[in-house]
């Protein structure tokens, strides 16, 4: 994703999150969410990224 958490900090995966097969875990970050800057609008993304703990699940899958 490109475009990933144009104001996320903080990002992190805690060992704890990772499944035992290693195949699926959970993002953990913040982000300052401000809905403009410079009159621009900002759009978090991805989507459920807020001013707080923001967790996402991540699957990887084996080709």
């Amino acid at each position: 994703m490109k475009d990933f958490g144009k104001q996320a900090y903080f990002l992190n995966i805690p060992s704890k999150f990772i499944s035992k097969d290693g195949l699926s875990m959970w993002l953990l970050y913040s982000g300052n969410f401000a809905t403009n800057w410079n009159g621009g609008e900002i759009i978090e993304n991805p989507p459920g990224s807020h001013y707080g703990c923001v967790f996402q699940k991540i699957e990887l899958v084996k080709w």
